[in-house]
């Protein structure tokens, strides 16, 4: 919270509910729900993703890191495992701006 520029509760005050921010992550829609509806093979509806989620949190989708890594070069001809653990909306910039479907 400091980190953030937020004052910390006093001991005993519960903290309000805070969100971490998606707008990165929304700002690549509709190639995010391509990404999930072709890699992972559910809907980007179920989810909430932050601008800070990386890939291992829904590696389960897929059955393992490998097999998500495979997903992705099969589908998208790009091998994410330099930069899997960067934020989401880091992975989905850099594989969709190598297929150049800025445009998407």
């Amino acid at each position: 919270m400091r980190r953030a520029g937020e004052s910390l509760p006093a001991p005993g005050e519960r903290p309000r509910a805070r969100f971490a921010s998606n707008d990165s992550v929304e700002a690549l829609r509709p190639f995010v729900e391509e990404f999930w509806r072709d890699v992972l093979g559910t809907s980007y509806g179920r989810s909430y993703v932050s601008n800070e989620s990386t890939l291992e949190a829904w590696e389960h989708y897929a059955g393992s890191r490998e097999t998500l890594i495979v997903r992705v070069l099969d589908r998208y001809g790009v091998d994410i495992s330099s930069f899997y653990s960067e934020p989401l909306a880091v992975v989905f910039a850099r594989v969709r701006d190598v297929n150049g479907r800025g445009d998407r």
